[in-house]
């Protein structure tokens, strides 16, 4: 996988510059960023502290703010900070009401924030730490550090910092945080190590899953084949919430509701985050008060993601709730999702036609000809990929399949007229982009025109009215390449489909003026010479038709 920088070095100090930048924001020698308002903060209230090693932003950086954190240190690329950053950070932001440092549990860390603090009470400063530890990975007999500190930690930066805006003490904070720690839980997995700029890894091999991963690419306890994401759950939730594994039954739990928080762990789409939210809260039979999705303490660029759960009683829910300026928290969302349809009511309104025909006759040539398209799919998908954005293939293949599904309804339709107008709208119900657009328009013409005409003349109605609608024509590098030729050379259906064979292979190499293609220089789609894989597509469904037509 690659990365922006070839390498680390001055990442850190790069990046925490650039961090800076937030008006709301400090950075502070060396590696280390405060409230903008920390000279009054600390005169108030309970200052906080936390850090670690770099490449897990947000954290630690992107948690300091009004409401969360009032200072975060940083070592380089996953390496805990040194003692002499972690002290002269605690004495920057050292107040008469205490200072709380929390510590992700890990040896590096641990061991250099704790001298820090136990150098600062030395010097006479009032300070105190916290050790979170949230993952259920660790097994009890595998490791007598115990469990590691990963994104609950940013639940504590929350709850902490908004009791600390609160006017909490810090003997109040530290037993309240104690109070949930046992409650809470989390479970990483990664389908690949991230990349460290100058770096490289070993893969994990394809198709399989690392399950317990931490965010310094050290492996999980197990590497398991990926079958689907609802398994993959499953597994997840169990290992939280399964009181009776010896090894990992570690979250303490009754009838309060729950936290939930969905972290990516850098590398995962905000579209499948958001399915994954779904899929986890189907899977989840407790009462989830709080919601929480995005990117919160990530391992640079890792493809993986993490779930927290972490019960909560009103009080905490109402310490969460409270506003924060930080940059890196996200919105709260409810765990009641509210969805209302704003679709189009069908009227199913009889298209009156005189003109009957049998609906087996048509729609046995079209499952044929559907079928043909979806078993083309991988190489429409390849070809979209080449001069396109790859999503030609599935997009085609999912409306052929869900008009497939539609077979009951079709042959019900006893009208060439209905029978296509059906067609239409299971298009416009299950495809989206410039060709679903494109299909629609035609068939919803060709519906309007069988109503007097017969299929030559009405197909021919139609494409004109297709051709309203797009510049689009042959010599353009569309599906109009192949689909134009062929219903110019109807009703003779033979050589319709060798002409929309003959459209569709001359795009090769053709100048694109429509569609992703038209951002591609000439010359790189001379180079390439790849047919356009909407017109592909069309040539695959015709000469199909002429098949079983003929």
């Amino acid at each position: 996988m690659k990365t922006v920088f070839g390498s680390s070095q001055h990442l850190v100090e790069n990046a925490l510059l650039g961090q800076s930048l937030d008006p709301n924001l400090r950075l502070i020698a060396p590696k280390t960023i405060v409230r903008d308002d920390i000279d009054a903060v600390r005169k108030r209230q309970v200052t906080l502290l936390c850090g670690g090693g770099s490449g897990h932003e947000p954290a630690h950086v992107g948690f300091v703010g009004q409401g969360m954190l009032s200072a975060a240190v940083c070592g380089d690329v996953f390496a805990s900070p040194s003692t002499k950053q972690i002290l002269t950070a605690i004495d920057r932001i050292q107040s008469p009401h205490g200072t709380l440092v929390i510590i992700k549990n890990y040896t590096g860390d641990v061991l250099n924030f704790t001298r820090a603090v136990e150098m600062a009470k030395a010097r006479g400063i009032r300070v105190e730490q916290l050790i979170v530890g949230d993952d259920v990975a660790v097994g009890r007999s595998k490791s007598r550090v115990g469990r590691r500190g990963l994104a609950g930690t940013v639940l504590v930066h929350k709850i902490a910092g908004s009791a600390a805006e609160q006017g909490y003490t810090l003997p109040e904070i530290v037993s309240l945080i104690q109070g949930f720690l046992p409650r809470m839980g989390t479970i990483g997995v990664g389908f690949e190590h991230c990349t460290i700029p100058g770096q490289t890894h070993d893969p994990i091999p394809t198709g399989m899953v690392e399950i317990g991963m931490g965010i310094h690419n050290e492996p999980g306890f197990v590497q398991t084949p990926f079958h689907n994401v609802p398994q993959l759950l499953k597994t997840m939730l169990n290992l939280i919430l399964n009181k009776e594994d010896p090894e990992r039954g570690y979250v303490e739990y009754d009838d309060h509701g729950w936290i939930l928080l969905l972290n990516n762990l850098g590398g995962v789409s905000q579209l499948e985050m958001s399915a994954l939210a779904h899929e986890t809260m189907d899977q989840l039979q407790l009462k989830v008060d709080r919601v929480l999705v995005g990117s919160l303490m990530t391992s640079l660029n890792m493809p993986g993601f993490s779930i927290t759960l972490c019960q909560a009683n009103e009080h905490l829910l109402e310490l969460l709730d409270r506003p924060t300026v930080a940059s890196g928290w996200p919105k709260i969302l409810s765990a009641l999702p509210k969805s209302e349809s704003h679709l189009i009511q069908e009227t199913h309104a009889i298209l009156k036609s005189d003109i009957l025909q049998d609906p087996i006759t048509m729609y046995e040539p079209l499952e044929a000809a559907l079928k043909s398209v979806i078993a083309a799919e991988p190489e429409i998908t390849r070809l979209d990929t080449i001069l396109g954005d790859g999503d030609c293939g599935l997009t085609l293949a999912h409306g052929a399949q869900a008009m497939i599904d539609a077979k009951s309804q079709l042959l019900i339709q006893n009208s060439p007229s209905a029978f296509v107008h059906l067609l239409a709208t299971i298009v416009d119900d299950n495809m989206s982009g410039t060709s679903a657009a494109l299909y629609s328009i035609f068939l919803h013409a060709l519906s309007a025109s069988l109503i007097e005409k017969d299929w030559i003349q009405a197909s021919k109605l139609a494409i004109k009215s297709l051709q309203k609608a797009t510049p689009a024509r042959v010599g353009d590098r569309t599906l109009m390449d192949a689909l134009i030729p062929f219903i110019d050379h109807l009703p003779d259906l033979k050589v319709a489909s060798q002409q929309a064979e003959e459209g569709a292979l001359k795009t090769a190499g053709m100048k694109a003026s429509f569609g992703r293609s038209s951002y591609i220089s000439d010359d790189q789609i001379l180079h390439l010479n790849a047919v356009d894989a909407g017109a592909w597509a069309v040539y695959v469904f015709t000469k199909s038709l002429s098949v079983h037509l003929t």
